[in-house]
C-alpha cells in the first residue's frame, strides 16, 4: 500500500514533470527556426498574435533572458517558464509589478495557446 504522502510526493512530481513537458513543447513551437534558442521576434510574433502590447511583451523578455543576451535559451525559458506557467511567481511588491504581469502574459499566452489547441 502506499502511503498518502507517498502517494502526494508521487502526485508533485508528476505534475511538475507535466509543466516541464508543456515549457517544452511551448518552448518548440515559438523557436519558429529551429536554433534552439528564442530571439525577441519569435517572441513577439507568438505575443502580439494573442494580442499583447510592445510593453507586456517587453516585460515578458525581460524577465525569461535572464542573462541580458537578447535571446531565451531553453535553460532560461524552462526556469521562468514552470514557473510562471504554474501560477507561483507572485512577488507582491510595487517593484515588481512589471516581473508579475510579465508572469501573467506567459500564463494567458498559454492558456489560449491550449485552448486552440482543443478547438483544432
Amino acid at each position: 500500500a502506499v502511503s498518502a504522502a507517498e502517494w502526494a510526493r508521487k502526485w508533485e512530481e508528476e505534475k511538475e514533470a507535466r509543466k516541464e513537458k508543456e515549457a517544452r513543447t511551448l518552448f518548440r513551437q515559438l523557436d519558429v527556426n529551429g536554433d534552439g534558442v528564442l530571439d525577441a521576434q519569435e517572441i513577439t510574433s507568438f505575443l502580439a498574435k494573442l494580442g499583447y502590447c510592445d510593453e507586456e511583451i517587453d516585460t515578458f523578455i525581460l524577465r525569461v533572458d535572464t542573462d541580458c543576451s537578447g535571446t531565451v535559451s531553453w535553460d532560461e525559458f524552462r526556469e521562468q517558464a514552470v514557473e510562471l506557467l504554474s501560477g507561483a511567481t507572485r512577488l507582491g511588491t510595487a517593484e515588481s509589478k512589471a516581473l508579475d504581469d510579465a508572469a501573467d502574459t506567459l500564463a494567458r499566452a498559454w492558456r489560449c495557446h491550449l485552448a486552440r489547441d482543443e478547438l483544432s
